[in-house]
């Protein structure tokens, strides 16, 4: 992850923490929860809102409160956050290209495939926020 994250900031200009952040709010138009946000990056939770803080002061995404909930707020991608996240995306994949894929067969990325998704499931209800009692 180092390697990647050194890459993406030199290439991109943005650590790994933001670009994770982007991501997940790329395919929701009216943004994330913060809460739900914070549940979803693989990173540590710790720091998570200066990271938001850092992501607002540099205008990629904005803090909304929603008419119908004024106790919550949202996290949304402008249009220079999709902008920077189409370029960090480019740089990204180039490094995973480098480092990970272009060392695996075909059969290798098919084995590695059902062994994360296994993990995957394994893990999906044991993330916090997702216990049920």
């Amino acid at each position: 992850m180092s390697v990647l994250d050194d890459e993406l900031e030199r290439d991109a200009g943005i650590p790994m923490r933001w670009y994770d952040v982007l991501v997940h709010l790329e395919d929701e138009p009216d943004g994330l929860r913060m809460n739900e946000l914070a549940e979803r990056i693989l990173y540590s939770k710790s720091g998570f809102t200066r990271v938001v803080d850092r992501l607002e002061e540099e205008g990629l995404v904005r803090r909304v409160r929603p008419e119908n909930d004024r106790r919550s707020i949202l996290v949304v991608l402008t249009d220079a956050g999709r902008k920077m996240l189409d370029q960090a995306r480019t740089s990204h994949r180039r490094s995973i290209e480098k480092h990970f894929a272009s060392h695996l067969s075909d059969s290798d990325v098919k084995a590695l495939a059902r062994a994360l998704e296994k993990l995957s499931a394994h893990v999906r209800p044991l993330r916090p926020g997702r216990v049920r009692g």
